[in-house]
């Protein structure tokens, strides 16, 4: 099933795929996601429900107020949380089912924080209020479900914020919940916070350079090659001013299709010698890789490709 297009920050350089038992807006190809890398998938086989895994793989290197701001932003999540008057804090795990949230994040840009409750009423109906009185702020995102041989289901709502912060790159509240013995519900809450890594010098064009190469791979209908020579200063300049204000990408894993065209600029400092820079994009996936001298990062798209493809002198009908 193909999920519909949902808009996030721009240009995330991830591809996520999630099918989900629930509910609700689902993400797809959109350019505008998360800045954290994730895939997300609930599949459903045999009756069997297997979902939420999901991936946050950050870039090293973020500020430190980066990460003091999303700690700051995961207590804000959780304090948002609603929840039944007769909800018991506990201090670890009801069950083993509730060790690990149903979103299973890694990567040292993203901050995690958990709390556990037992809530006296059951499963469903602790569900449905939940459904009625969402977090502060937020709104849902998705739902769904895991189980398996031996294991009590367990199900999972998660809300986030699309208007973020400076800095950060997605905001969630998940809740995991599982049924309980005396008709209670055990509950886990994650709030998770990621925030950009930010960019330095060693990973800008030098400004400098005089000299740039467009290699633009074309597929679909009319497969082919165009190379442009870029000798103009104004173009370089414009070039090189866009690529150097492109916001980055706290994200790893990604996925794309492999049909798709690939535009890269290669820089430097003359016609003739070595490139000091090149960024790559590959067509509908959402980021540009910038690869330097000194470093590399991933980066937000922006208006790079509309650029790229005038200079090609291609239409968007003709690039896929």
């Amino acid at each position: 099933m193909s999920p519909p297009a949902r808009p996030r920050v721009p240009g995330l350089g991830r591809l996520v795929r999630r099918v989900t038992g629930g509910s609700g807006p689902l993400p797809g190809s959109s350019p505008r996601w998360p800045l954290w890398g994730r895939i997300t998938a609930v599949a459903v086989a045999a009756g069997l429900l297997v979902g939420f895994a999901a991936i946050h793989q950050g870039l090293a290197g973020a500020a430190v107020q980066d990460r003091a701001a999303a700690r700051a932003a995961a207590g804000q999540l959780l304090a948002a949380a609603i929840l039944p008057r007769s909800a018991v804090p506990l201090a670890g795990p009801p069950v083993p089912a509730l060790r690990q949230s149903m979103q299973q994040p890694a990567g040292d840009n993203l901050v995690q924080s958990t709390r556990f409750w037992r809530i006296p009423i059951p499963l469903g109906a602790f569900r449905a209020f939940a459904r009625a009185h969402p977090p502060g702020g937020l709104q849902f995102f998705t739902g769904g479900a895991l189980s398996g041989p031996g294991l009590p289901t367990t199900y999972a709502l998660v809300w986030d914020r699309t208007a973020l912060p400076s800095g950060l790159s997605s905001l969630e509240l998940i809740y995991s919940f599982v049924s309980l013995r005396g008709s209670a519900t055990g509950l886990r809450i994650d709030a998770q916070v990621v925030w950009r890594p930010q960019r330095t010098a060693a990973t800008r064009v030098p400004a400098n350079d005089r000299h740039a190469v467009l290699t633009w791979l074309l597929f679909g209908a009319q497969p082919g090659r165009r190379v442009v020579d870029i000798a103009s200063s104004r173009t370089l300049h414009g070039l090189i001013a866009t690529i150097n204000r492109l916001p980055t990408l706290a994200v790893g894993a990604r996925s794309c299709a492999l049909s798709q065209d690939t535009v890269s600029l290669q820089f430097s400092v003359h016609r003739g010698a070595r490139p000091n820079a090149t960024a790559t994009e590959v067509l509908g996936c959402g980021w540009v890789s910038l690869r330097t001298a000194r470093g590399s990062v991933d980066l937000q798209p922006g208006p790079l490709v509309t650029m790229e493809r005038q200079l090609a002198g291609l239409t968007a009908a003709q690039t896929n």
